[in-house]
């Protein structure tokens, strides 16, 4: 298989000791460096994720969009007499200004502590309500630090702009046409 160290470390400790002691040193460092470079190496497999924690993550996404949604559902059942289906501004505002609702949004890792503009922010289509399903769905993108949320923001105003880059585009076809 392989040879014994002693051989090679003999003729050095003939010379001194000190050289002997020191190739054993060196063999120690050097056997060290490769165990540490092999540890980092399993280390590096072990922690990477896996395709079906992925699958799993995106799963418990899903799990949370549905729980978030029946949240918003549950609210609208409650003020069924004052909806058709979705909450107002007011509504919504009065919903999640709730302890217990902040509380359980706050479970999902949506941080409510701005909520002057969320519904601004969920409302993408501007139609001064918001249901369940929307609600959740853009709840989800709102989770993690602000630069989500400003994420959410840069989205519905890039929606109204291309709203009003449709108005913009017809009206100057309208033009065309006419003249």
């Amino acid at each position: 298989m392989g040879a014994d160290w002693g051989p090679f470390a003999a003729p050095l400790a003939a010379i001194n000791p000190v050289w002997g002691a020191a190739w054993a040193l060196f063999i120690a460092l050097g056997m060290l460096g490769l165990f540490n470079v092999l540890n980092g190496v399993v280390v590096d497999i072990v922690r990477r994720p896996l395709p079906t924690d992925r699958a799993v993550g995106i799963m418990e996404e899903e799990l949370e969009e549905r729980a978030v949604a029946a949240l918003f559902r549950e609210e609208l059942a409650r003020l069924r007499k004052d909806t058709d289906g979705a909450l107002s501004e007011r509504n919504f505002t009065n919903f999640v200004s709730r302890p217990a609702v902040r509380a359980k949004l706050a479970d999902f890792g949506i941080d409510l502590d701005h909520i002057d503009d969320l519904f601004y922010v969920v409302d993408t289509e501007h139609a001064g309500a918001v249901t369940a399903d929307e609600a959740a769905r853009r709840f989800m993108l709102l989770r993690g630090d602000a630069k989500s949320r400003d994420v959410a923001r840069l989205g519905r105003d890039l929606m109204q702009l291309q709203r009003e880059l449709m108005r913009f585009k017809k009206s100057v076809e309208e033009v065309r046409t006419a003249g």
